[in-house]
């Protein structure tokens, strides 16, 4: 997919834009899944309290949304409520260590 932030002219991003909302509305059952999800298992009652976590609900929708894109078959993270593939917990262990390395000025300038 062509760099949307990387186009100079406006039309172009414009158009861009406008491919990427179409590209998720043409992701099968990608809102059927979160309102699945949260149906059956984040539904509070007067007796009981159900918190969920929507920022990581999110993560699990965009990876699900991308590897569909990509692969043509989801993750599955939405449908298992879970990190399937260990994926977000890799990113997160590997996160600390890349911003401390962005602070020395050789590693920086070398990424």
């Amino acid at each position: 997919m062509p760099k949307l932030l990387l186009s100079s002219k406006k039309h172009r991003r414009e158009e861009l834009s406008i491919k990427i909302l179409l590209t998720y509305d043409e992701v099968p059952g990608t809102r059927d899944s979160e309102c699945n999800l949260i149906r059956s298992k984040y539904i509070s009652t007067d007796t009981i309290f159900k918190p969920m976590d929507l920022a990581r609900k999110a993560q699990f929708v965009t990876l699900d949304i991308i590897s569909d894109l990509a692969f043509e078959i989801p993750f599955g993270d939405v449908e298992n409520d879970e990190d399937v593939h260990l994926y977000l917990k890799s990113t997160e262990e590997i996160l600390p260590v890349a911003i401390m390395l962005s602070t020395i000025p050789a590693i920086r300038n070398f990424l």
